[in-house]
């Protein structure tokens, strides 16, 4: 399931190297690593379909609740 949606705009509309055309967005899925932070935010791992770059993001306590399954069944 592709999560685009749950990254900033910046990663989310970046231009992908691994697709053909180099036209494509990156197509960012669960990474399946989750960690939490001594301030309480949580960092999930996501990574590209395409060419496997990886990226961590970290969502504050009360975002990562109402995301908590999504980041699961993706996983």
């Amino acid at each position: 399931m592709k999560l685009n949606y749950l990254l900033p705009e910046k990663e989310a509309n970046e231009l992908c190297d691994g697709s053909r055309t180099k036209l494509r967005k990156h197509s960012w899925v669960s990474g399946n690593q989750i960690r939490k932070s001594v301030d309480g935010s949580v960092g999930a791992e996501f990574f590209c379909k395409r060419c496997e770059r990886r990226y961590w993001h970290f969502f504050t306590s009360q975002e990562y609740k109402t995301y908590k399954n999504l980041l699961e069944v993706a996983a």
